[in-house]
């Protein structure tokens, strides 16, 4: 199983760049119910700061935990592009309006 997943963050358009730390608390919540370690909250607001940055977490999780955090910023138009370590763990999504409006992979994820 990968557990390492290299995150890219693209915005898209003019819009509002959604501030992670501002729903800090709403995020460890989410890592907490999921059994996630905290730290993966400073993982995120390098990525969306940064553009990108790598976690310790596999990446069909990642695509969860990223559609939960669309769902916070409702303003917030971005791509995400999520690299596992195993090739085809791989995947690209774009949301819009808190949802995801596009999806592309993993591929042959069982």
């Amino acid at each position: 199983m990968s557990e390492q997943t290299i995150l890219h963050i693209q915005f898209i358009g003019e819009n509002d760049i959604p501030d992670i730390s501002s729903k800090s608390d709403e995020i460890i919540k989410i890592l907490t119910e999921d059994g996630i370690h905290k730290d993966v909250l400073c993982d995120l607001i390098a990525a969306f700061s940064n553009y990108e940055a790598t976690f310790n977490v596999h990446s069909i999780y990642l695509l969860s935990l990223i559609e939960s955090i669309a769902s916070l910023f409702p303003s917030a138009w971005f791509g995400a592009r999520g690299l596992g370590e195993e090739f085809r763990y791989t995947w690209v999504a774009e949301f819009q309006e808190g949802r995801k409006v596009f999806i592309q992979g993993p591929w042959d994820y069982e």
